[in-house]
């Protein structure tokens, strides 16, 4: 299945993921908040970069590189994390359709039990 084909057969689920991302993080795309290392960020730039770069959040620290704000705008820093999210969620959704419908036996069995764990841990709660 082609991603296209993938997109106009899945309308509701992708449909669904937006609704509940924007029932999650809606409130980031309307308020002005910011988180602390938003505002260490703001305060302390080098220092931040540095102190990721000792917990080994390199991806993080490069973003950071690329789109280097000199005024940051939270409006379109929380906008462009959402739209982030949402693909990424997609993208995963895709990846394991793909999977699922792969004739391999063993990933359809490694699925199945997946599932069926799930289903017997449900059962006795």
């Amino acid at each position: 299945m082609k991603a296209k084909e993938f997109l106009k057969e899945n309308k509701k689920t992708i449909l669904g993921i937006l609704i509940l991302g924007l029932i999650t993080y809606g409130i980031k795309l309307i308020k002005y908040s910011f988180s602390i290392d938003t505002e260490v960020f703001l305060v302390d730039r080098t220092g931040l970069l540095n102190s990721w770069i000792t917990i080994d959040r390199y991806g993080l620290v490069l973003i950071k590189k690329i789109i280097d704000f000199a005024n940051i705008n939270l409006y379109l820093a929380n906008f462009v994390g959402f739209i982030t999210l949402f693909l990424s969620i997609i993208v995963c959704v895709y990846n394991v359709s793909m999977i699922s419908s792969n004739k391999d036996k063993r990933v359809n069995i490694l699925l199945r039990s997946i599932n069926n764990n799930k289903s017997n841990y449900s059962r006795t709660i």
